[in-house]
């Protein structure tokens, strides 16, 4: 039995509009807190404590804990006309 053809863009449109609905959180990691042009955006996440676990890892990875830094960033969209991030929200 064949299933609709119309089942597939519907679910797709669904799943758009409920995963645009959830906030993203992404991480920032700074190498050195003396240099934040030294950093590293390591990925997004669903949760402000899943960044921050990421982000802490990732910098005992690479061995910097404690010089480095991170910044967990909320909704974030890249601008090409400014060439920067805009985000709804900054946190430690």
């Amino acid at each position: 039995m064949k299933k609709p053809l119309y089942i597939v863009p519907i679910l797709l449109c669904l799943s758009i509009v409920l995963t645009g609905c959830s906030d993203r959180w992404q991480s920032k990691v700074y190498l050195s807190k003396q240099n934040p042009t030294n950093h590293r955006i390591i990925g997004e996440f669903s949760s402000l404590e899943e960044c921050r676990d990421a982000s802490l890892n990732y910098l005992k990875g690479i061995k910097v804990l404690d010089t480095g830094d991170y910044e967990c960033r909320k909704n974030c969209n890249y601008d090409y006309a400014l060439d920067k991030y805009n985000c709804d929200k900054t946190l430690h």
